[in-house]
């Protein structure tokens, strides 16, 4: 494999280790899961369901936004 495909393979390992799948019932664009995404609303990373938009925090309104 060449250099720059394993440093980004490492980078988003790292990256993503930080995610945490969040279990809260499904609600308003929300559903729990395993896939990686990004919220529609604050444009973070999250793990949730294969169709989630939001992420749990958006989702259930407990998010601040600026």
């Amino acid at each position: 494999m060449c250099f720059i495909t394993d440093f980004i393979k490492a980078h988003t390992r790292t990256e993503r280790h930080h995610l945490v799948a969040d279990q809260r019932a499904k609600l308003n664009g929300w559903a729990p899961g395993t896939y990686h995404s990004r919220c529609f609303s604050c444009d973070e990373e999250f793990i949730g369901g294969e169709r989630a938009i939001f992420c749990a925090d958006c989702a259930y309104g407990t998010k601040e936004h600026p």
